[in-house]
């Protein structure tokens, strides 16, 4: 039994490679659904890690208060790298808010141009943030050098910024202008390992002022978008959301501007986008590897019409309708083998040259590797088996006629 199978295998490898031509492009095709399965295996693995461990310890006790109608969380986390919502919070607001918890930081979010005498970054690559020094807790930033946001014309820039203005990490005391006025870096973050969070800032490339500094920058109007707040646990934020929401309709006149969303709210909606995206990209996948399929029944009903001859041979010698099948079933297998292994490397090589443009890395695991090559091997099987029967049902005589 051990010698047939290894026969079969030996004479499709043989067969295969009478065909190049045909075999090359039926394995792209398998290759090609292949390749995108395991990108989006790979990268929403990454994407709803990083999410989860982002909140696995804060998601019952984190809240986010912000400018905008509410009661859309899609819309809410679509806005997380540009805060653009029409501020409608204010620093009456602020207040209210510090009075229920005190952990509690306002955030008004400015993009400027950052120049330096040798340097610029544009608007559009940076923003600047107007808030208290709460906000060191509440999104658990780090200082490499100096201290946080207190003197009038100080600053605390993430540590891309720095790099990006002064060509070091290390840029203490050295001086940056916002609409030209002048301001001194009292302080520098650490690396923030993970820059997409619900707060909606990569604190990499921002810089942090105190709140009243960020009104000189616009007209001393407070232009607050999101008020960020952190409780000890679920059932305590659960009470600070109602007196939140009590307090904030009061002086709000129930104008329904603002919106509350937390840490459940967003991994809840993140793995239902997620989960939506991916079913999309799959389906797609899903169309690809069954055009692969229809490729592999076409090659191997080809081969059959060309290999009558040697079928009916091999018939006549004591080949059963079961070996017959084997034999071309294996060629199948081998075909849909090769187009999930090609598929699955390129798929790791793709979600990485994706992930250069995203805040996460693929994970290498097992389930994105067994999944994709078992795929491709059962279409294999599935659209090999007509050809197969078909060749094992031809009729002896004719088949050695042919």
């Amino acid at each position: 039994m051990r010698f047939l199978f290894k026969n079969h295998i030996e004479n499709a490898m043989q067969s295969l490679r009478a065909s190049r031509g045909r075999t090359t492009l039926t394995v792209t095709g398998i290759t090609i659904g292949i390749m995108g399965i395991t990108m989006i295996m790979s990268l929403s693995v990454s994407v709803n890690k990083l999410i989860n461990q982002q909140f696995s310890t804060t998601k019952d006790s984190v809240a986010l208060i912000r400018s905008g109608l509410g009661g859309n969380v899609e819309r809410s986390l679509s806005q997380a790298q540009n805060i653009t919502p029409l501020p409608t919070l204010t620093e009456y607001d602020v207040q209210d808010v510090a009075r229920i918890t005190q952990n509690s930081a306002p955030m008004s979010v400015i993009h400027n141009t950052i120049t330096t005498t040798n340097s610029r970054v544009d608007a559009n690559k940076t923003a600047i943030i107007g808030t208290t020094e709460k906000i060191k807790d509440l999104a658990e930033l780090e200082l490499r050098d100096g201290q946080f946001v207190g003197q009038a014309n100080g600053v605390v820039i993430g540590h891309q910024l720095s790099i990006d203005l002064f060509g070091t990490e290390y840029s203490l005391g050295n001086v940056l202008r916002i609409q030209d006025k002048p301001f001194t870096v009292m302080g520098v973050l650490k690396p923030v390992k993970q820059p997409l969070t619900y707060l909606g800032v990569n604190f990499n490339n921002s810089a942090i002022v105190s709140l009243d500094v960020s009104k000189k920058l616009t007209q001393n109007v407070a232009q607050i978008q999101q008020i960020a707040i952190k409780t000890d646990g679920d059932s305590s934020l659960e009470k600070a959301i109602s007196d939140i929401t009590a307090k904030l309709n009061q002086n709000h006149h129930d104008a329904n501007d603002y919106h509350i969303i937390t840490g459940k709210d967003i991994t809840a909606t993140s793995d239902a986008m997620l989960l939506s995206l991916s079913a999309i990209m799959i389906a797609v996948s899903i169309i690809s590897l069954f055009v692969g399929g229809i490729s592999i029944m076409n090659i191997m009903l080809v081969n059959v019409a060309e290999r009558q001859r040697e079928v009916g041979i091999r018939k006549a010698i004591g080949a059963t309708n079961r070996h017959i099948i084997h034999q071309f079933l294996i060629e199948s297998v081998i075909i849909g083998l090769a187009g999930g292994i090609m598929g699955y490397i390129f798929g790791l090589i793709g979600a990485y040259t994706v992930s250069t443009f995203l805040p996460v890395s693929p994970i290498l695991s097992w389930q994105p590797a067994v999944v994709s090559i078992g795929a491709a091997m059962l279409v294999g099987v599935v659209f090999g088996i007509y050809p197969a029967v078909r060749a094992a049902n031809r009729n002896t005589i004719e088949a050695m006629r042919n």
